[in-house]
């Protein structure tokens, strides 16, 4: 059982076969029902906008794991030209929503997985090669239309963690508590001064299998922890997956409406 995937670039060999290749066209993507949500939710709540941009996750899924992981060594030509062909696209579908709508728009949310339970998926040097550059050019779009920054990277990625500050990141998601060196009190102490921490309820056990009472103390604890100071925004640490019960996630928000409001 699973997802079929296909690699439609696993046998790419040259930036020729990159360049033959059928890219989507920003001028195809449907921006009236975009600038129609936005306009809808502007008015009582904080709005994300622009485009997603897994720049990452696209290139692994066009060549396949085994093929990107291989090139970044063998072929880093090939890897850079079909990150910025990636990086390109997302930049483009960003700019026109935010030229038709950035005044409706508050936080700029995009997402790449970065880390592992375990740790970066490529080391700090390789992200500072292949990806910060790229993610930079798209927090300077959103910077330049006057929008926050919010990116989500699941894992173990502590150790990017200032690099993406220096790029000018305002927020983190969904901050994995139970992946390696993510412990969401250590990041508020050396980071909270600089960016929002959204997120950290933790989706690998105190939700899935925790009680009413484990979720209510874990709530409970990222207030008087995390919360202190503002730049907290409660959230789990990863989507509701669907052996969470039903119970605790009403819990997890109705501790939160019941506690969590400034001044705490």
């Amino acid at each position: 059982k699973g997802i079929p995937r296909v690699n439609p670039l696993a046998n790419v060999k040259s930036l020729e076969d990159l360049e033959k290749y059928n890219w989507p066209d920003p001028d195809k993507v449907n921006y009236y029902d975009i600038v129609r949500l936005v306009e809808v939710y502007t008015e009582d709540y904080v709005v994300y906008g622009g485009a997603w941009s897994p720049i990452f996750f696209v290139a692994l899924g066009l060549t396949g794991m085994e093929r990107f992981f291989n090139y970044v060594f063998t072929n880093p030509e090939i890897i850079h030209k079909l990150l910025d062909i990636i990086t390109e696209f997302y930049y483009e579908v960003s700019r026109r929503i935010f030229e038709l709508c950035a005044k409706d728009i508050d936080i700029f949310f995009m997402g790449d997985d970065y880390g592992t339970q375990r740790g970066l998926f490529l080391s700090r040097k390789m992200f500072r090669e292949f990806f910060k550059p790229r993610l930079e050019k798209l927090f300077k779009l959103a910077k330049k239309y006057g929008l926050l920054v919010q990116l989500h990277s699941c894992g173990s990625i502590r150790d990017i963690i200032p690099d993406l500050i220096e790029i000018g990141l305002d927020g983190l998601d969904p901050i994995q508590v139970r992946a390696a060196n993510m412990s969401v009190e250590e990041i508020k102490r050396e980071f909270g001064d600089k960016i929002c921490i959204h997120g950290s309820l933790d989706t690998q056990k105190t939700l899935p299998f925790g009680s009413i009472d484990d979720v209510k103390m874990e709530v409970l604890q990222r207030f008087k922890t995390v919360a202190q100071g503002g730049g907290f925004v409660l959230a789990p640490s990863q989507v509701f997956l669907p052996e969470i019960p039903i119970e605790n996630i009403l819990t997890m928000y109705k501790v939160g409406y019941e506690y969590g409001r400034y001044p705490l």
